[in-house]
């Protein structure tokens, strides 16, 4: 894997060049990097209309957000690889109190973008955990806001704010699943439910049921561990993940754990 330093700047000047094959333009478009020490860099090909957001406009957007929202906000980890761009935050105030377990809950944002037309200008709410943040991502349950990557590069404010509003209100509303998750125990269904996760990492499946066996006192049992324990075990060995693979991987994985808090007792 390239080292990150290879990578030429995220906040280069990006621009949009033809694509021309033995002198014909095939309607193709060639995204370029102005790196100032690596020079011009490509780093993805798109179509001939796509609207090209930079990161470092991508970035304008998300401060604005952050800025017209009622939170005070913290950077908190970001992510590089050439193509794809990922940078987190999290609210310096909690949201919830978890004091069962000497923990608490902070809202968080992620902005996505990516050069090579894989994806929109993204930004999902996040809930990051106090004691170490381990980030958890569910673009599905707390809110996202989107952007094409269209040439109209319109913003919708309204909408993104309101997606926030909403996503803390969400976030706010699993009080309930993150505190049953405190008091009830892991049990042997629910840990099998997690191996079974066809989009989970068999990789990092083996170190996640490795790092409950060890947490549980080695003996190979979920004795003693809840819930909350085991989602934490699994956000901290996939905290401040180094690619767009790892976000993704821990999306399904928190999403698999408030699936099981959906069904707590």
């Amino acid at each position: 894997m390239a080292k990150a330093t290879e990578y030429p700047d995220p906040m280069a000047p990006v621009s949009l060049e033809p694509v021309i094959i033995h002198g014909v333009d095939t309607d193709r478009r060639s995204v370029v990097l102005d790196d100032p020490t690596m020079g011009k860099v490509p780093v993805g090909i798109v179509g001939k209309h796509y609207g090209l957001w930079s990161n470092s406009d991508a970035m304008k957007v998300v401060n604005e957000i952050m800025h017209r929202s009622p939170y005070d906000w913290e950077s908190v980890h970001r992510i590089w690889d050439g193509k794809h761009f990922n940078s987190f935050w999290k609210t310096t105030e909690q949201m919830i109190d978890l004091p069962e377990v000497g923990d608490a809950i902070h809202l968080g944002l992620r902005l996505e973008n990516s050069y090579d037309g894989s994806c929109k200008l993204r930004i999902a709410v996040m809930a990051y955990v106090l004691t170490c943040t381990n980030g958890m991502v569910s673009d599905q349950r707390w809110g996202l806001f989107s952007v094409r990557h269209s040439a109209s590069r319109e913003v919708d404010w309204d909408d993104a704010i309101t997606q926030l509003r909403h996503g803390a209100g969400n976030l706010i509303n699993h009080a309930g699943h993150f505190r049953a998750m405190t008091q009830s125990g892991l049990q042997l269904p629910a840990l099998l439910n997690v191996a079974s996760d066809s989009a989970l990492n068999p990789t990092f499946l083996g170190k996640y049921v490795k790092q409950v066996a060890a947490h549980a006192g080695g003996n190979g049992t979920t004795r003693g561990l809840t819930l909350w324990d085991a989602l934490n075990i699994g956000t901290l060995l996939l905290s401040n993940p180094g690619n767009l693979s790892g976000v993704r991987q821990l999306e399904a994985f928190t999403d698999c754990f408030l699936n099981l808090a959906e069904h707590v007792n």
